[in-house]
């Protein structure tokens, strides 16, 4: 059998313990091991994920980028964008709402709600940095599709709601909203533990590394989020973030 011969979809239950393995696991399709398992993968999903329905495609794309770090393989940018994870141009996500507006002309209560999508991303004093807001905003761009009856149209007149909003070739960085500015995790862990402790107290430093006393990203984050907005101002200050 080859590497992604399609099997018989399996019942959940009988479904092997490393699942995740898997490509696509619901059909045991394209168990990744390796760095050669990587780069087969990445060459199947290329080739075939117009055939994908849109979860299928998004949940392989994303097991392709851990599976890719994992065993330090590089892939497509295009894998990136289908795993909703790099940069959105607003300007490009809002013509390719428009244009579905105008695809929709003939359903006046669809194309109402596409034009309030469009007038969303059309406002940047909108927060459409996180990753959560932007799969949120595909999410409901997909069931707009859906009910317009575009889901047909994807990759022919029109592109997916993840490569939509997901539009460039650059990869995006994680960032956090903190005193009203959106902060680039990797400045946020360039500190040390000191930088925060000086404005924050030495209690929390505990809270915010791992046992060697380096920080941790999630921890970290999960801190600075609890923290009220006038605190999380005068850290962004204090520390000269940007």
């Amino acid at each position: 059998m080859s590497f992604f011969e399609l099997t018989e979809k399996v019942a959940e239950e009988t479904l092997p313990e490393n699942i995740n393995d898997y490509l696509i696991p619901q059909m045991r399709l394209g168990k990744i091991t390796d760095e050669e398992t990587v780069k087969e993968a990445s060459r199947f999903f290329t080739n075939n994920y117009k055939k994908m329905n849109m979860e299928t495609r998004v949940n392989a794309a994303v097991t392709l980028v851990k599976k890719a770090s994992e065993y330090d393989v590089e892939i497509p940018t295009r894998i990136y964008k289908h795993a909703g994870m790099t940069q959105t141009n607003r300007k490009v996500l809002t013509e390719w709402i428009d244009a579905r507006k105008e695809a929709s002309a003939n359903n006046q209560k669809i194309s109402e709600c596409y034009e309030k999508l469009a007038s969303f991303t059309r406002n940047r004093h909108n927060n459409l940095n996180s990753r959560a807001d932007l799969l949120k905003l595909s999410d409901a761009l997909y069931d707009l599709d859906k009910k317009a009856n575009l889901v047909k149209c994807y990759d022919r007149t029109l592109p997916d709601p993840i490569t939509t909003v997901f539009n460039t070739t650059k990869l995006a960085e994680d960032t956090i909203l903190l005193g009203g500015k959106d902060i680039p995790a990797s400045t946020l862990m360039s500190l040390a533990p000191e930088n925060y402790s000086d404005v924050l107290g030495d209690d929390i430093v505990p809270e915010i590394t791992d046992d060697a006393g380096k920080l941790d990203q999630e921890s970290l984050i999960a801190l600075l989020k609890t923290l009220p907005a006038d605190m999380q101002i005068n850290l962004v200050n204090s520390l000269g973030l940007k």
